[in-house]
């Protein structure tokens, strides 16, 4: 099966030569105009398909491209037989013109137009620009693309909101943010509060909604203190928005977002949990821990089903990959580890209920396995300050001193290297709502956004004078 898998996901460019089953009508999704006929395999992904449109029409890299199938928006990673596409189906293309979003130290956020050139030494008229004057540790647009968040590093947090048209203020979170971020819906927000408790917060008001204090789980050893405050490291929304999940000490809570009420503790890792992720499906967790391994958990049950083993120092972030059967993992050692999960059909099936009691003993009775390293990355300069997924599955960014790569996620194998534009360390590599284009941020105060096809550089955003804290590209 997993062979059948990551032939599916395999990153292969599209060729006008190769032998196609299915032939695709591409319509332009606003007027019906056909764009143009292209040749594909059934086992194409839409990622695939989209380097199709792309040889057939011409490459634009100011806009993105989202491709929609019988009223639903096709996925990236998703192969066009799953997505249920025959031969001589109409898709329809709709194109949306791209805009790179940027906070820096310097306390600027700077939404950059895309579709002109803006390699000048100061942002464009063109472009919006929020002087927020203290140093920004962060931007975020709401899903619903109508409001801003910022994180200002001042008395240890303050997250604002703004009208993302006019950038005119909206409010404060209250009680101060050292962290957060919407919920899917764009109604709510959480994260770590200044007290160093998590919160969700109305996007709305501002004002706190719950308040997830940590509870310190039972152990065979003497409980703690009463008055040890124990102050939360992480807090997110899962992908489907109905559950919080946080990080304190050793362990993970999962909270209801709409009560605040405690649903599961995640409790096994031997020192602290720096960083988590939720699967798509949102019945599978994902821990790294300052122990040196990662561990994945059932959400349902509290279960430790596996262990992930083989770094030797602390670990600083995990993802999953979108088909949920792979993981990656970085860590202080300076390199990043991508793993093959074992069985877990179980828990990505929709249809599968863990619910009832002898599923639920039989999973806690069965001994936690451990998980399979496929391959690993070594870091340059033995640093990793970034690595994720592209959105289809097919490689994995690393960002490393002044450059970021990307690899194959099956193989591990080098393939492009964006390069020689940052005059410093990249903090983040982050890809385009299509995944055809990745924005940088750097500490020598830039921001570039690159081609995921050719590597080159596509816009030098300058204009900022201290460290660019995050760049992400984006749709109004």
């Amino acid at each position: 099966m997993y062979d059948l898998l990551s032939y599916l996901w395999r990153p292969r460019p599209y060729d006008a030569g190769e032998q196609h089953d299915l032939r695709v009508v591409i319509q332009n999704a606003v007027n019906g105009e056909e764009v143009s006929q292209v040749q594909v395999l059934a086992t194409d992904t839409v990622a695939q398909l989209c380097d199709a449109v792309f040889h057939a029409t011409g490459k634009d890299p100011t806009v993105s491209y989202q491709f929609l199938h019988q009223l639903k928006v096709l996925e990236q990673h998703t192969p066009l037989i799953s997505a249920g596409v025959r031969d001589g189906d109409v898709i329809y293309l709709a194109k949306t013109p791209l805009y790179c979003l940027t906070a820096s130290h310097d306390g600027l956020a700077c939404l950059w137009s895309l579709e002109s050139d803006v390699s000048a030494s100061s942002p464009l008229p063109t472009s919006k620009v929020l002087r927020c004057g203290d140093a920004l540790g962060g931007v975020e647009l709401s899903p619903c693309r109508t409001t801003l968040l910022t994180m200002s590093l001042r008395e240890g947090g303050v997250g604002e909101l703004w009208n993302a048209t006019n950038f005119e203020p909206v409010c404060q979170l209250e009680g101060g943010a050292a962290t957060a971020e919407f919920s899917p819906d764009g109604k709510c927000l959480a994260g770590v509060g200044v007290d160093g408790l998590g919160k969700v917060w109305s996007a709305e008001t501002g004002k706190v909604l719950h308040t997830l204090t940590p509870s310190i789980p039972d152990s065979t050893f003497e409980k703690a203190l009463e008055d040890v405050e124990i102050e939360m490291s992480f807090v997110f929304f899962s992908p489907c928005g109905e559950c919080v999940v946080t990080g304190a000490d050793d362990y993970v809570q999962v909270w209801s977002a709409s009560t605040g009420k405690l649903l599961t503790t995640l409790q096994g890792h031997l020192d602290t949990v720096k960083a988590a992720a939720v699967s798509k499906c949102g019945k599978l967790v994902l821990t790294a821990s300052a122990d040196t391994t990662a561990r994945l958990w059932c959400c349902e049950t509290g279960k430790c089903l596996q262990v992930l083993r083989d770094h030797t120092k602390s670990l600083s972030s995990c993802a999953f990959a979108p088909n949920q059967h792979q993981a990656l993992t970085a860590a202080r050692d300076g390199t990043v580890k991508v793993w093959q999960l074992g069985d877990i059909s179980d828990y990505l099936s929709d249809g599968c209920s863990l619910n009832p009691a002898e599923t639920v003993q039989n999973l806690l009775k069965a001994p936690p396995e451990t998980a399979e390293c496929l391959f690993t990355l070594i870091a340059d300069g033995g640093v990793v300050n970034d690595a994720r997924f592209s959105l289809d599955g097919c490689q994995v960014l690393v960002a490393d001193s002044d450059t970021v790569k990307l690899y194959s996620a099956r193989h591990g194998d080098l393939q492009l290297t964006l390069q020689g534009v940052h005059e410093d360390w990249v903090r983040s590599g982050t890809f385009s709502p299509d995944g055809r284009c990745i924005a940088t941020a750097s500490y020598d105060g830039t921001a570039c956004v690159w081609s995921t096809s050719t590597g080159k550089c596509l816009h030098t955003l300058k204009g900022n004078n201290k460290t660019v804290t995050f760049a992400g590209l984006v749709t109004l």
